[in-house]
């Protein structure tokens, strides 16, 4: 079924631009107002938040399961 495709794309694009937004928010607006290590936390979070961000997008583009249905999840 497409919806399955269209929601694990939309999720992982909107996760992506969350990801984006967020790393970009740690390096432009919380340099200088937190610790380094603290800044290299968030850094990592936003890292992270794109990996997964890549997985759900790699779920939609699987071909279809047994059952039809698309993401290749049951």
């Amino acid at each position: 079924m497409r919806l399955h495709r269209f929601t694990f794309g939309a999720l992982g694009s909107l996760f992506g631009l969350l990801g984006v937004a967020l790393g970009a928010f740690g390096v432009h607006g919380l340099e200088g107002r937190i610790s380094p290590a603290e800044l290299e936390t968030f850094g990592t979070a936003a890292h992270y938040q794109m990996l997964h961000a890549l997985a759900l997008l790699a779920v939609a583009l699987l071909p279809p399961g047994r059952d039809g249905k698309g993401g290749g999840v049951a």
